[in-house]
């Protein structure tokens, strides 16, 4: 190998392409390896990152699913993980609201035993369940025999006076057959 400095240097290009021609090899391999460590690192950090949003997204949908599972039907559920804004913001809207209750509760209850009731609450409730599903309502709470759902609520539907009348006839079909 030739000493660079031997050359005349009149542009830098010159200089390197004139020590490429004399075979002189520059030191470039701590250069490189830099270079590829620096890669390397990148595509890992991406891939942490990615993997760390992934897992993110999965507690989040395990969050909605635990909040609302049991309270919404498959459709709205998929619908709320798709967007989880749309029962976080606040919003004014027109809702048809249903009420169910068991007629005479509290003194059918009374000459039941507690597993007897407790066996009933749950066909009961399971029935009135399947048919807000069904009509794509919100179940909003259960106090003891009472059950109250909500249509147009978290999500848009335009004929849930509609859904409602609907889900309380079916409730009424079913609870004929459950009885």
């Amino acid at each position: 190998h030739r000493d660079l400095h031997s050359f005349p240097t009149r542009r830098s290009s010159d200089l390197c392409a004139r020590a490429f021609a004399a075979g002189v090899v520059l030191p470039m391999v701590g250069s490189l390896v830099t270079v590829g460590m620096v890669f390397v690192a990148g595509v890992l950090m991406q891939l942490a990152v990615t993997m760390a949003n992934a897992r993110r997204l999965v507690r989040l949908n395990q969050q909605i699913e635990q909040l609302f599972g049991r309270n919404v039907s498959d459709q709205v559920l998929s619908a709320i993980k798709a967007d989880p804004s749309v029962v976080t913001r606040p919003q004014v809207r027109d809702v048809s609201v249903l009420f169910c209750d068991v007629r005479g509760f509290t003194r059918t209850a009374s000459a039941m035993a507690p597993e007897a009731v407790a066996e009933m609450l749950n066909a009961y409730f399971e029935a009135i369940a399947e048919t807000v599903f069904e009509q794509e309502g919100f179940l909003d709470k259960f106090v003891g025999d009472e059950l109250m759902a909500v249509f147009n609520a978290p999500l848009d539907q335009p004929d849930h006076a509609v859904r409602a009348v609907r889900a309380a006839r079916g409730i009424k079909a079913r609870l004929t057959t459950l009885n």
